[in-house]
């Protein structure tokens, strides 16, 4: 599986908080804002930022910069992914 964040997102810091926000065409589709804690900022730009990625790719990401064990980095890998899809901005393909 990899997935690819659709183009025309980007994270801005509101308030002292990192938002994901549409810009673009994609702001009329999509109006919400979504708040995003640091671990979450940090995967959501590496998906900007590739082209694709795989989930091991971001597990890798959370390891390498908290102290986390792999299951629970897959877990958080995995509720993000699965907000991401919901919200219907992320492409995944299995």
């Amino acid at each position: 599986m990899n997935a690819k964040l659709k183009s025309g997102f980007l994270i801005r810091e509101v308030a002292g908080e990192k938002v994901l926000l549409a810009a673009g065409k994609e702001s009329t589709n999509f109006s919400k804002m979504l708040v995003l804690n640091d671990s979450a900022a940090l995967l959501v730009d590496a998906l900007i930022e590739k082209e694709c990625a795989l989930p091991d790719d971001l597990i890798d990401i959370l390891l390498q910069n908290y102290f986390v064990d792999y299951e629970q980095a897959k877990a958080d890998v995995d509720e993000l992914i699965d907000i991401l899809k919901k919200l219907n901005i992320l492409n995944v393909n299995e």
